[in-house]
């Protein structure tokens, strides 16, 4: 039998019958027609919040990620290929003071032993690379004459930087290396040419290295002090690559090779032409 529920009215009490059913509750089916209970919708709306929440710090971390990235390559500005790339790794270095007992053994009197250290520096050779990598440079260069396989000509210019210091060095002593002395004109004019081009390397690179001021207890005062740490291309890597690649052979300068490799050569000033 179905309850019944009483309801009283003002004055007099009056008796409904009003069946109440009892409660059901509905659910899916599932495949063999049983029963299949719905998620609570608590659990539903737990769920739905925990995955936005994922959804959404995802969105975030890759937009953190695309902003550095391009943080990053804007630091680093324009790009040039340079087939030697693939040899420069990075190390600290502690630069010699080079005064009183911290010099470097290429310092001091010239000598037998100190031209060979020097030597030792930037004899490497020129370089020969294929016509795949000359086609990237940012600057044409020359097909070497006789070469079997069609290479190009190149040289690191921190060999040629390295050259020309050794001239200056030589042309300090010329009682030692009559052969640079100063006062003839081809001299000057190579000795104007290396001082210029190493000014220009050297402001290129910008070493930003921290010089510093120590306190030095003997002389009282806060003194300069230039032998501190810096961030170095691994120079030994450098000299490998160039060696391993160095032309084996002589080859005629005076000879030219027409190739189809189009890129423009720069003039200081700016202007281009093709050769």
């Amino acid at each position: 039998m179905l309850p019944f529920i009483t309801s009283a009215s003002r004055g007099n009490l009056l008796h409904l019958s009003v069946p109440v059913r009892p409660k059901e509750s509905y659910h899916l089916l599932d495949d063999d027609g049983g029963p299949q209970h719905a998620p609570r919708p608590s659990l539903v709306r737990r769920f739905a919040r925990a995955y936005s929440a994922v959804c959404l710090a995802i969105i975030l971390a890759q937009t953190v990620a695309i902003v550095l990235l391009l943080s990053k390559k804007s630091t680093r500005g324009p790009y040039l290929y340079f087939p030697a790339e693939e040899a420069v790794q990075y190390e600290i270095k502690t630069f010699n003071f080079g005064i009183s007992d911290d010099k470097s053994p290429y310092q001091g009197s010239p000598s037998p032993e100190v031209d060979r250290l020097w030597e030792e520096l930037y004899s490497v050779g020129l370089q020969r690379i294929p016509k795949s990598d000359a086609a990237r440079l940012p600057n044409k260069t020359a097909v070497i004459p006789g070469d079997p396989e069609g290479f190009y000509i190149t040289e690191l210019d921190v060999f040629h930087q390295l050259h020309c210091l050794n001239f200056i060095r030589k042309s300090l002593h010329p009682d030692y290396y009559p052969a640079q002395r100063l006062g003839t004109l081809e001299n000057n004019m190579h000795v104007s040419h290396c001082v210029d081009s190493i000014r220009q390397s050297l402001m290129c690179s910008a070493d930003i290295s921290t010089v510093v001021w120590q306190w030095d207890a003997t002389q009282q005062n806060n003194t300069f002090r230039g032998g501190v740490a810096h961030k170095c291309r691994n120079f030994g890597m450098i000299q490998d690559w160039a060696r391993e690649r160095a032309i084996p052979f002589h080859y005629d300068t005076s000879i030219h090779i027409d190739d189809s490799i189009r890129i423009p050569i720069y003039r200081s000033d700016g202007s281009s032409y093709f050769s």
